[in-house]
């Protein structure tokens, strides 16, 4: 799919500084590949909108990866509170993985965002 890292050298180094300097994250998890690749990550964070009822995870895996996805959820330790996960609607195995790791969808945001010149729909999983 689309909703998710499209260039990684700016994002990962704010990300990496609040992971260090802040208290913003719940959890983070890597998956690697059997040769020490990072392929996958989960994290979870509060959300700002909804602080602090709500959770967002932020998920995003290779697709060749995929089978090893509810590994890596099963580490997360989610907070006690309603979690949620935004998907684009052509991320299918996405979907898929969140089902299998006790996500529901809740909704869909019809023409959430443009991309390429094609607009996408966002599902929004969660659990609780």
């Amino acid at each position: 799919g689309v909703y998710g890292p499209t260039n990684m050298e700016g994002g990962f180094l704010g990300f990496k500084h609040d992971l260090e300097t802040e208290d913003v994250y719940e959890d983070t998890k890597l998956l690697t590949s059997s040769d020490g690749a990072i392929v996958g990550w989960a994290t979870v964070s509060r959300d700002e909108r909804w602080h602090p009822a709500t959770a967002v995870l932020d998920l995003f895996f290779h697709p060749n990866f995929a089978d090893d996805v509810p590994t890596l959820l099963s580490a997360v330790r989610f907070p006690e509170l309603k979690v949620q996960c935004y998907v684009d609607s052509s991320a299918k195995k996405k979907a898929e993985v969140l089902e299998a790791s006790g996500f529901t969808c809740e909704g869909q945001l019809k023409n959430q965002f443009a991309y390429g010149g094609q607009y996408y729909d966002v599902l929004v999983f969660a659990r609780e």
